[in-house]
């Protein structure tokens, strides 16, 4: 019995030690290729033209793809492509250098998921410079800044900015640096034709629009002009909870009532109509559900929101709480109580 027991341990632990190595194996293999795909991309940007670096649809414009898919057996290989211009400290640094295009930057960074799926990116990257002096003949430098509600900078917020208007057509995905910036000299020059959306997993959205969706916008689509820096700013930060209730008056001891629409408007402006009249970033109706006349509404952004009965409805409002407008702060659970009685 000893002895089983014994060759029991033994052979487990050997299956520990083979299961160790094979992960050991087969992460390192899993890495070497990465690296391959990783490698081979820098060398085809070390080959191309120096015009022709750039990605497809990116700020510079030019061959090479933002992202590629490849199967290698049972893993997923995930190929991402960025090249962007470094504006060399040595000459000046944007906005005082009208020229902040010394060179590209190419950096490929390759995730894989699968049986040995990577923890973190597997990162190259590779300066390359023009054979002669920088120029930026009909471009601009795109500068955008991201805030937050306190004026401080979001780091790592997704950035697309969308351009069909110029040839080659722009969509870039980026994300902002350590400063809540993302520079991209090299913007071909036009005019409110950069469609910019600022985002991030947890956060409320800022964009630009355009006049197919308001007469005259607060934050029109960006132009950029040649050889000069186009700059805007973009304020997101946690999205906020709001949980509505309606309830009767006191005499009914605030018993619940359902189907109680409520017009809902923020403060924040995103224009103006062709009348002068203001266009907010938040305005809808909801209506409270059954049983307990209460619904949920998330994703909101810090404002301060008013709430209304319609004119016509059934019902009047009674009293709420908190007042209105209140202010909902960025991440904020809030609970909302609209007192109705019946309309006189």
């Amino acid at each position: 019995m000893v002895a089983t027991a014994v060759l029991f341990l033994f052979i487990g632990g050997i299956s520990v030690v083979v299961d160790a190595s094979m992960r050991v194996v087969g992460t390192a293999r899993a890495k070497y290729i990465g690296a391959t795909f990783a490698q081979k991309k820098i060398e085809l940007a070390r080959n191309l033209p120096y015009d022709d670096v750039g990605t497809v649809g990116g700020i510079p414009p030019g061959l090479l793809p933002q992202q590629e898919s490849i199967q290698v057996g049972a893993l997923n290989y995930d190929v991402r492509v960025t090249v962007y211009y470094v504006d060399d400290p040595y000459d000046g640094v944007a906005p005082t250098d009208l020229l902040p295009v010394d060179y590209k930057r190419v950096k490929v960074a390759v995730t894989w998921d699968g049986p040995f799926a990577s923890n973190s990116p597997l990162e190259l990257w590779t300066d390359i410079s023009p054979k002669g002096v920088e120029t930026l003949a009909g471009a601009g430098t795109l500068s955008l800044q991201v805030f937050d509600s306190l004026g401080a900078p979001v780091v790592g917020a997704d950035v697309l900015i969308v351009n069909d208007q110029v040839t080659p057509a722009v969509n870039l995905s980026t994300l902002s640096d350590s400063s809540g910036r993302v520079l991209l000299p090299g913007a071909l020059a036009c005019v409110e034709c950069y469609e910019v959306t600022v985002s991030k997993d947890g956060f409320t959205t800022d964009r630009t629009y355009g006049t197919d969706e308001v007469d005259i916008p607060n934050k029109p689509h960006i132009s950029v002009i040649e050889g000069e820096v186009s700059e805007a700013s973009f304020a997101i930060d946690k999205t906020s909870t709001i949980h509505y209730k309606t309830v009767r008056t006191a005499e009914y001891n605030y018993a619940p009532i359902n189907s109680v629409q409520m017009h809902v408007y923020g403060s924040k402006l995103i224009g103006t109509t062709a009348l002068g009249e203001p266009v907010y970033a938040y305005d809808q109706m909801i209506v409270t559900q059954p049983p307990n006349g209460e619904i949920y509404v998330g994703n909101m952004a810090w404002d301060q929101y008013t709430v209304e009965i319609p004119l016509g409805s059934a019902v009047e409002e009674a009293g709420t709480s908190p007042l209105v407008p209140f202010a909902l702060s960025p991440g904020q659970e809030l609970t909302f109580y609209m007192v109705v009685a019946a309309s006189t």
